[in-house]
């Protein structure tokens, strides 16, 4: 009935918390998991093979071209049913995602859930008590189009199919590619209360910076591909307010709030380099 996709590289040290906690799924619909392995030289492949008795899991070769979109493509083109979930390596799903997501695609052509930050014990044990979850879609692209992460997305085979699979082009904002594209097209994308998703934190201020910038160069791609779409165009104020509002809250550094707003700033670094080098300003 479904088919989950996890695009792997060297995830050995990860993959088996979220092989687990697929495991461990209640109220699920018959699924296999494929793992898209992009090239590992670790045991990444051992750990997929030791899940064998407790899952219908299959390691698909993924290596021919480096990236997490190819890796989904290769995978989805290698499923069996129509129903697709896609979830990350190094992140744990919650014991009713695979459940909750299916029932969403049941009248919806995509859906997505909350991703949940959370420490590093959230990968060996899927945490307790009360979930802050958003009650919304948790993303927007330049807080205009909606999308739906690539740790947590649900989608028709067909509709991917449809708006042409990830773009192996653009990277890590592949999912923001593919929700544009689906924001073209009128297609929905359902949010899902219980689909829940845990991600852990970078544990070092450095590993944070490294990954908002790596998203800031990316997500001028997308623009850039883009942004001629009219729910895109911004007037010169908005455009700049949101780099002016980074060094007036410089304050935060001080706060607990300090991993915020290296993440910010970094991500608008990002951007600023992504424009020099795509010769086009993203807000």
């Amino acid at each position: 009935m479904v088919s989950v996709i996890i695009p792997a590289l060297n995830a050995g040290h990860t993959l088996g918390f979220q092989l687990d906690a697929l495991a461990g799924q209640r109220e699920a619909p018959r699924f296999e998991v494929i793992v898209a392995d992009n090239g590992s030289t670790d045991d990444t492949r051992e750990v997929v093979k030791a899940f064998a008795a407790k899952l219908d899991v299959s390691i698909v070769d993924a290596s021919a071209v480096r990236g997490a979109a190819f890796a989904r493509n290769s995978a989805a083109a290698a499923t069996r049913y129509s129903c697709l979930l896609f979830c990350d390596a190094d992140d744990r799903v919650s014991c009713s995602w695979v459940g909750a997501m299916w029932r969403a695609l049941k009248s919806a052509p995509m859906a997505t859930g909350p991703v949940i930050r959370c420490g590093p014990s959230a990968l060996a044990v899927e945490p307790t008590g009360p979930i802050r979850a958003p009650k919304s879609i948790e993303r927007r692209f330049l807080n205009r189009v909606p999308y739906a992460a690539t740790s947590n997305l649900g989608v028709h085979a067909a509709i991917l199919s449809d708006l042409g699979g990830f773009d192996p082009s653009i990277s890590p904002s592949e999912d923001a590619d593919l929700g544009v594209r689906a924001h073209i097209r009128g297609t929905e994308i359902r949010w899902e209360q219980e689909a829940v998703v845990y991600r852990q934190e970078r544990e070092t201020l450095r590993e944070v910076a490294k990954q908002a910038f790596a998203w800031g160069m990316s997500d001028v791609d997308v623009y850039a591909k883009y942004r001629q779409l009219p729910t895109l165009r911004r007037t010169g104020w908005d455009m700049l307010r949101p780099y002016l509002a980074i060094p007036t809250r410089a304050y935060l550094l001080a706060t607990p709030r300090r991993r915020w707003w290296i993440a910010s700033a970094a991500h608008r670094a990002g951007r600023l380099a992504g424009s020099i080098r795509r010769s086009v300003f993203c807000p």
